[in-house]
């Protein structure tokens, strides 16, 4: 007697990556502690938190992570460049140049009222 095949059951697809994405020039750990001081808001994928709990990345949050790797390889402190990454492309770009242009460090606190 033949058993019926049995269809896998489906789950619903879930909006964003559930693995973490591979920036180029930041770390896991980089990303890690990007997290916990709650720089990015990447919600774990059950619900629960908790070591070793996956992550459900959105594209945007990807996109805040790259910038934030960009800014800080430039030389911008860390809660700044979390800070320009928000703001959106437009706004890394501007700090990017004029770093670039002016030569100033990014590591103080100048020009981070603008962004508020």
């Amino acid at each position: 007697m033949a058993r019926a095949r049995q269809e896998p059951v489906r789950r619903p697809r879930r909006r964003g990556r559930v693995t973490r994405p591979q920036i180029p020039g930041v770390s896991k750990k980089q990303l890690d502690h990007w997290l916990r001081l709650e720089l990015l808001q990447v919600p774990f994928a059950d619900g629960r938190r908790g070591t070793g709990r996956r992550r459900i990345w959105s594209e945007e949050e990807v996109r805040v992570a790259t910038d934030m790797g960009r800014l800080r390889r430039a030389g911008v402190a860390l809660r700044q460049a979390a800070r320009v990454a928000r703001a959106g492309e437009q706004a890394v770009q501007e700090v990017l140049a004029r770093l670039h242009d002016g030569g100033e460090g990014g590591g103080g606190d100048e020009g981070a009222g603008e962004l508020s």
